[in-house]
């Protein structure tokens, strides 16, 4: 379990008491009945929230993904692993049903706007921003969007990625209460690039393509173009063809 300082309330934000929360992840391995095994388990031990993560394979990674760890002997590649890790809609809401039934505040990461959306729709009690995700601006603007509170995770980040998160957050009005964390940056800057993201073409595009937004997405790796800069690249002309999901790169760009 991790502790993050929420309210037990229905209304989360800061000065509420310390909330404790059963991070699930996908520990539930893909298992739907796993899923509310643990939901049953995090209320019996205690807890005032349980929490997950809502994977899209389709728009938050590509099929060249390395693997940070080869663990899974039944999925191929890291795409089939996340793949495997979905569950839809219905069944989301099946899963906060349960929480509610059980006491517990339901959360869950999301990892695209399409996943933010989806939650959006479910109801989360808070958005909780995954360290790797801390760049990936677009789906940023839209959890702070809700108004919803904010739990940010810092670790792979330096000062100045989550000093913009804070402006992004404070701009719309959500009150910042930040840990920076530069030293524990550099300790886990090998791994930025398997968990943040690049920008990536969305559609197989011709040489010679003015780029738009609609041509444009966010995905894993983080070895490309940084997604931060995907509006800055909007406007600009590709040097040469390009096939869909692959990272974007300068030399790529006149």
């Amino acid at each position: 379990m991790s502790q993050s300082c929420v309210s037990t309330s229905p209304t989360l934000g800061p000065g509420q008491p310390c909330m404790i929360i059963g991070e699930v992840a996908q520990a539930h391995d893909g298992s739907l009945g796993m899923t509310h095994a643990y939901i049953d388990a995090v209320a019996n031990a205690g807890a005032g929230a349980v929490k997950f993560r809502t994977h899209i394979a389709s728009v938050e990674s590509t099929p060249g993904e390395p693997w940070r760890v080869k663990f899974s002997r039944q999925d191929a590649t890291c795409y089939d692993y996340w793949k495997r890790m979905e569950f839809t809609e219905e069944q989301w809401y099946g899963l906060k049903q349960h929480a509610q039934e059980r006491g517990l505040q339901f959360l869950s990461s999301p990892f695209s706007v399409e996943a933010v959306e989806l939650l959006t729709r479910v109801g989360v009690a808070a958005w909780k921003v995954a360290s790797g995700e801390v760049s990936n601006i677009p789906m940023f603007e839209r959890m702070v969007a809700t108004g919803l509170p904010i739990l940010l995770s810092s670790g792979m980040s330096p000062l100045d990625e989550i000093d913009a998160a804070v402006e992004l957050v404070t701009a719309h009005g959500l009150p910042p209460n930040p840990v920076d964390k530069n030293a524990m940056a550099a300790e886990m800057a090998p791994l930025r690039d398997l968990f943040t993201k690049s920008v990536v073409a969305r559609l197989e595009l011709p040489a010679g393509t003015l780029l738009q937004a609609e041509h444009l997405a966010v995905k894993k790796p983080g070895t490309g173009i940084p997604a931060t800069q995907l509006s800055a690249l909007i406007g600009r002309t590709l040097r040469c063809s390009v096939q869909a999901d692959q990272l974007l790169q300068e030399a790529d760009l006149v």
